[in-house]
């Protein structure tokens, strides 16, 4: 779906991928912008310093409680001719506890004023976990409203979770009402397209069962130690684009963040990669092969900094031309027994259960000692 002639020589910043599934003819950037976990104070200049640097694609969303910062640095940047509102791609996602169909578009149009954009290019639902809406309604980001607690008894012990509005039976009907109410935001010009994130794939079935309009994209963790193989394969049956958050396997606080920056393995492959000498920073390398992998598989790669000299570094990737070699001990390293990290799988399902089952199993097979000194 690469729109271009030459994938070895663009910048994944300026590369064009084409949403088969776009409502309007609608492609993105083949890397994006992300700003989960950029701190108010900090994500204002990282935007601007993200647009300065050819970031035409922003990802977004109300949970990261920073879009009316964002939106600043948005407006600012068309005001004073950097680009403008047509350049841009700029995506956000239904928080959990705004997924019944009349607080749908009350929350997106609370977005679309933080963002100071006039209409959303792409609108995802962020998890398949509907929580209860707060009496606050969607202008209240306290704890308390976005992450309405409870504490459940399951096989005997007391558990904490969230205040779920449908059984796990019933969540299905429950997002198909949601998305539903997404569709009718594309009719009215709010939204240009729609997809999903952190969905699997019987979820992401029962939305094509019944859908109208199908998802553009789907946003889910992806990268050399959680691959994604059958569901890439499903996706791009269904011209679904996925976007790929944590390519670098960094965050939630994980203790094991910098597995693949920090793997010797993974650090010979990219100094080979790219001609570099031993004493080149290894980190770095890897960093960059990374990003570059995951565009070259096809993905929208969502890359994410706060620091300026890392954000222009993360720009310069390009979208191609890493060779076969590279491309195939990438893939044979992902399959080593020991080499998987889901890093993202919160407790966001009824009764206090984990969003992704594997996650227990993924992550305490890694063998550290693999971790370069």
């Amino acid at each position: 779906y690469f729109i271009g002639s030459n994938m070895s020589t663009t910048k994944a910043i300026h590369a064009k991928v084409l949403l088969p599934n776009s409502q309007c003819g609608g492609a993105m950037n083949s890397q994006a912008f992300g700003t989960w976990q950029a701190k108010k104070g900090e994500v204002y200049t990282a935007v601007k310093n993200a647009i300065a640097c050819g970031y035409r694609t922003i990802d977004c969303a109300k949970i990261y409680r920073n879009q009316d910062e964002i939106g600043v640095a948005i407006h600012e940047c068309i005001t004073e001719g950097v680009c403008s509102r047509s350049d841009l791609f700029i995506i956000s996602k239904v928080w959990n506890t705004d997924h019944a169909p009349e607080a749908v578009a009350a929350s997106t149009k609370r977005t679309i004023a933080d963002l100071q954009c006039s209409y959303l290019d792409l609108l995802l639902i962020h998890w398949p976990t509907p929580w209860a809406h707060p009496a606050g309604g969607v202008d209240d980001f306290s704890d308390e409203a976005m992450f309405p607690k409870t504490k459940f008894v399951v096989e005997g012990k007391e558990v904490e979770g969230f205040v779920a509005t449908a059984t796990a039976a019933e969540q299905t009907t429950s997002n198909v009402a949601t998305y539903k109410a997404m569709e009718r935001l594309v009719g009215s010009g709010l939204v240009k397209d729609i997809g999903l994130s952190n969905f699997n794939v019987s979820e992401v079935q029962a939305i094509l069962d019944v859908c109208t309009i199908k998802p553009a994209a789907l946003q889910i963790e992806l990268h050399p130690a959680l691959p994604q193989e059958a569901m890439r394969a499903f996706c791009h049956k269904e011209g679904i684009i996925i976007m790929s958050y944590c390519p670098l396997a960094v965050g939630m606080g994980d203790p094991n963040a910098s597995f693949l920056m920090h793997n010797a393995e993974l650090q010979a492959l990219a100094r080979k990669a790219y001609g570099a000498a031993d004493e080149e920073n290894g980190v770095s390398l890897c960093a960059k092969m990374l990003l570059q992998w995951n565009s070259q598989i096809g993905c929208i790669c969502l890359s994410k900094s706060v620091t300026p000299s890392r954000i222009a570094a993360n720009a310069s990737v390009l979208f191609g031309g890493l060779d076969a070699e590279t491309m195939d001990g990438i893939k044979a390293w992902g399959q080593v027994e020991g080499n998987q990290l889901r890093v993202c799988s919160p407790a966001f399902r009824p009764n206090g259960a984990t969003a992704f089952p594997d996650a227990a199993q993924i992550g305490v097979l890694i063998r550290k000692a693999q971790l370069a000194v």
